[in-house]
């Protein structure tokens, strides 16, 4: 595959991917997922999150596996927004090669009622048209007060 073809692909794998979790359709994340795929988040963040959300902590930031990336990790997180209330809107998607990064903001209710706002830039790793790898950079802080009901 050409460079160009493999970006195109990587680009459109990305924004379905986002699109998708956007509304909550765990089959269509799953199916874009590598069996062994790997996401990782900052370190510290994920610990935090996972106690809020109730769900296995990732290793030093990093979670493993599709299984475990959509039923242990972003399942309880979307668990943490009222039912329905969390979109994504996608601003940019920029890919070359195998590599695509987004940019999008969330918006949302988080459970208890605080309005959820945050920014977002994802790099994926997209091969053979599955994503094999995500790194995710937000306001970790923000999140973090909003999930928690604290403010700084």
């Amino acid at each position: 595959m050409s460079n160009q073809a493999e970006s195109v692909e990587s680009g459109a794998v990305a924004r379905r991917f986002l699109e998708a979790a956007s509304v909550g359709d765990l089959a269509t994340l799953t199916a874009l997922l590598a069996e062994d795929a790997t996401w990782t988040v900052p370190s510290g963040f994920g610990e935090r999150v996972a106690a809020l959300a109730a769900c296995e902590a990732p290793d030093a930031g990093v979670t493993r596996g599709r299984e475990a990336i959509v039923n242990g990790f972003l399942v309880p997180v979307q668990m943490l927004f009222e039912p329905g209330s969390q979109r994504m809107h996608i601003d940019h998607v920029v890919a070359d090669g195998e590599r695509a990064v987004a940019l999008f903001h969330a918006d949302g209710t988080v459970a208890g009622g605080a309005s959820y706002h945050n920014d977002f830039a994802v790099a994926f790793h997209v091969q053979n048209g599955r994503i094999a790898s995500v790194r995710e950079y937000l306001d970790t802080l923000h999140a973090i007060e909003a999930f928690s009901g604290s403010t700084a």
